[in-house]
């Protein structure tokens, strides 16, 4: 599967993006591919083309939700990372005919789609008349977390982020405000990260994510024989990976 059930963000932004808004992107998204979260963004240039290719560098999957049609972008000098998207096994999609160009009133129409397939939306860089804001306003009306990057407050660039940010979206300089703001217990899925898992482990893990189990109820959910299932539990349990309570297992 393309996201594997994980979490899904956009990351967007200007396309007259800083050199501090495009190391911000390099920041997160270096991050956040580290944790197999699926990017999405607009492949504009600016914050979304920077979006694409930090997630593509780090070999993680992305989202490129077009303005355009698709025959259109691949006669482009972006034809390249598009290529590399499907390469990394990404997803290029476009509601508009394969040849149509990409109009003014296209874009409104992709940021809807953008804020539609996340979870969360980062706001990286946005002025005061960025269609990044456009993006944050679906977000909000279909119940999306809003997360913006700040700076300085004399810069133009940042506008539209800092009136975010006093209309109540969360502020954020790291990965794990983001994750924290959604539920997600951020350094348990960086120790998993260091954690070499079998495919059998990483099975019991993914269940264990949802709520404690039993025996009975993993071996329901994971179909593996009570007896092998047993073993692993006991060899995860020794690894400070699991704990058994009353007979529930959970992820420490």
């Amino acid at each position: 599967m393309l996201n594997d059930n994980n979490l899904t963000l956009a990351v967007v932004g200007t396309r007259r993006a800083s050199s501090y808004g495009l190391r911000v992107v390099n920041f997160l998204v270096d991050e956040l591919s580290d944790l197999n979260i699926l990017i999405i963004s607009g492949l504009a240039y600016g914050i979304d083309l920077a979006a694409h290719k930090a997630i593509i560098d780090k070999k993680g999957k992305t989202i490129a939700v077009l303005g355009e049609g698709i025959v259109n972008i691949l006669k482009s000098n972006k034809k390249k990372i598009v290529e590399k998207i499907i390469e990394n096994n990404g997803l290029i999609i476009s509601e508009f005919a394969p040849s149509e160009k990409g109009l003014s009133y296209h874009f409104p129409l992709r940021n809807r789609i953008i804020a539609g397939l996340s979870d969360g939306i980062i706001i990286i860089e946005a002025p005061i008349d960025s269609g990044a804001l456009i993006t944050a306003n679906y977000g909000l009306k279909y119940g999306k977390e809003i997360f913006v990057v700040p700076a300085e407050i004399f810069n133009k660039n940042f506008e539209g982020s800092h009136n975010l940010i006093k209309s109540g979206a969360k502020l954020v300089t790291s990965v794990e405000d983001i994750l924290v703001e959604l539920g997600i217990n951020y350094q348990f899925k960086k120790k998993m990260e260091n954690i070499n898992l079998t495919p059998k482990e990483e099975l019991i893990c993914e269940v264990l994510k949802t709520k404690s189990c039993s025996v009975e109820e993993l071996n329901i959910k994971t179909k593996l024989a009570i007896q092998e299932l047993l073993i692993i539990l006991t060899n995860l349990e020794i690894r400070g990976i699991i704990k058994n309570r009353g007979g529930e297992f959970y992820l420490v």
